[in-house]
């Protein structure tokens, strides 16, 4: 089985990284928020002489391919291995779906 400070790790990354499980208003305005966050630094790292991170360049990212990214190779394969812990996280999955669709179209 799995012991009690892992899974205590686990619910808190899931806290972490939990923004595309919200009802899709809330994701939307947080991953907006994020991603001018991600920008202002591609900005800084520009005017800095530096290599620009990954996902930080205004000019070259694309908000929508981010936020689906983020969420099917992070946020997904977390919580849903977390929901086999707590079943009841699994209603989680149809709210990525609903956001997911919704970063699609813009896309």
């Amino acid at each position: 089985g799995i012991n009690a400070e892992y899974g205590l790790k686990m619910l808190i990354k899931c806290a972490d990284i939990s923004n595309p499980t919200k009802k899709p208003s809330l994701a939307m305005k947080w991953a907006k928020l994020v991603m001018e966050e991600f920008f202002s630094q591609g900005e800084k790292e520009r005017e800095l002489a530096l290599p620009i991170s990954p996902f930080m360049d205004r000019q070259n990212s694309s908000v929508s391919k981010c936020q689906i990214g983020f969420a099917d190779f992070i946020v997904t394969p977390l919580f849903q291995s977390f929901s086999t812990l707590l079943p009841k996280l699994s209603f989680v999955q149809g709210i990525l779906d609903q956001n997911r669709a919704l970063w699609e179209a813009q896309d």
